[in-house]
């Protein structure tokens, strides 16, 4: 491969682009983490019928539980 050519491909591919300014960090209160459990059907199907989603529905019920606290 010619050296001309190298440089043009290396223009073109991999490494950020100078319109790429990429994402800003996340606040800490506001980053997801992945939870694996074994739970009961019946909790299943209802975590799944919550109109939030599984994940939201769980954050709130242990804001409530960490209000009573």
């Amino acid at each position: 491969m010619s050296e001309s050519k190298k440089i043009e491909d290396e223009g073109r591919w991999g490494g950020k682009r100078s319109n790429q300014s990429g994402r800003p960090k996340m606040p800490e209160e506001f980053k997801r983490t992945q939870l694996t459990t074994t739970i009961a059907q019946e909790t299943k199907h209802w975590l799944l019928g919550q109109p939030e989603g599984v994940g939201r529905t769980i954050d709130m019920m242990v804001v409530k539980a960490k209000s009573k606290e």
